[in-house]
């Protein structure tokens, strides 16, 4: 009973570091289109 319950708080443990990391992916992911139009900027001076 105990291997179980060790193996039921380990897979609470990973699922929350899994949430975790997919709340951190989603806060880098989500800003991203931001600096996007700053190449664009750049290129413009770069045609120019």
């Amino acid at each position: 009973m105990s291997v179980i319950s060790r193996a039921k708080t380990w897979a609470g443990e990973a699922s929350a570091r899994l949430a975790e990391a997919l709340a951190a992916l989603a806060d880098t992911v989500a800003p991203a289109p931001q600096p996007k139009p700053v190449p664009v900027r750049v290129r413009n001076e770069r045609r120019r």
